[in-house]
C-alpha cells in the first residue's frame, strides 16, 4: 500500500488542520467482493480505484459537472470525517 503526498505531509505535521489521532489514506485500490444484483458492468474479483470525493448529486456545481466545488464536498481519509482507507474496518457509507 502506498501514500499519496497529502497523507506523508499531513504525518510529518506540514498540514495545521489534520489532527491526530487519525487514520489517513484517500487513495487507494480494491478487490470487489460482493456486488448487489442491481449492479452492472462490475463483478466480484474486479480490481478497481476509488474516487475519493462524495458530493451532493443535486447541489448546482455537481450538476454543472464541477463535483469538486461542491459545498457539501467531503473527501475520504482526508482531514474531515472519514477515516477509512487504512483502518481495519470500514464503516457503512451508503448513501
Amino acid at each position: 500500500m502506498g501514500t499519496c503526498g497529502t497523507d506523508t505531509s499531513s504525518f510529518l505535521g506540514k498540514f495545521p488542520f489534520f489532527q491526530f489521532p487519525r487514520i489517513p489514506g484517500h487513495e487507494l485500490g480494491v478487490e470487489v467482493v460482493a456486488v448487489a444484483d442491481d449492479v452492472v458492468g462490475v463483478q466480484v474479483g474486479d480490481r478497481c480505484s476509488i474516487e475519493p470525493y462524495l458530493h451532493n448529486p443535486t447541489s448546482k456545481p455537481s450538476l454543472d459537472g464541477r463535483t469538486n466545488c461542491c459545498p457539501d464536498l467531503e473527501v475520504i481519509g482526508e482531514p474531515l470525517k472519514l477515516d477509512i482507507v487504512l483502518a481495519d474496518s470500514t464503516p457503512d457509507t451508503s448513501f
